[in-house]
């Protein structure tokens, strides 16, 4: 697709990303390979043909959501 995103995010984060089959994917940023700039990108997920990200987010530490 055309379309991505980017957020800031640190080492002991989970992120959550949801499909347009409504699969959701949770993992580590720890867990993901740090890359130069001239990189095209890191790959987090294989996924069918034709299906999308339609949104990702942080997942909330507990000592965040007692401060919201």
């Amino acid at each position: 697709g055309g379309g991505f995103g980017a957020m800031v995010v640190q080492e002991q984060d989970q992120i959550i990303v949801l499909t347009g089959e409504n699969k959701m994917i949770r993992f580590g940023v720890g867990d993901v390979r740090v890359c130069s700039r001239s990189a095209q990108g890191v790959k987090l997920v294989n996924m069918d043909e034709g299906v999308e990200v339609v949104s990702f987010d942080r997942i909330l530490q507990e000592s965040e959501i007692e401060e919201i």
